[in-house]
């Protein structure tokens, strides 16, 4: 993945990851996209499956993904993480 789920929420697309990492983390299972628990092509083709099979909801998903991205990776939360980490090292 290498932060494909997080352009991809930017993107305002709904993310299909593997629940594995940090990835659970960024993706929110039914909310920002959908989580599979393995990389078996019948898992992803009824992850894709179920947001084709609802435009409404993948369109829903992908806005939500965009927001939460905009709120977490923006330059200014960025900035502010960075800050936080040098006072607290201080």
């Amino acid at each position: 993945s290498c932060g494909a789920e997080r352009e991809a929420m930017a993107a305002a697309r709904p993310v299909i990851e593997r629940r594995v990492g940090a990835l659970p983390e960024t993706v929110v299972h039914g909310e920002t996209g959908l989580l599979i628990d393995d990389d078996e092509p019948e898992s992803v083709a009824c992850a894709l499956e179920t947001i084709l099979g609802d435009r409404e909801r993948g369109r829903a998903m992908g806005a939500a993904g965009r927001a939460g991205a905009e709120e977490r990776f923006s330059a200014e939360r960025s900035v502010e993480t960075v800050e936080r980490v040098y006072q607290e090292l201080w």
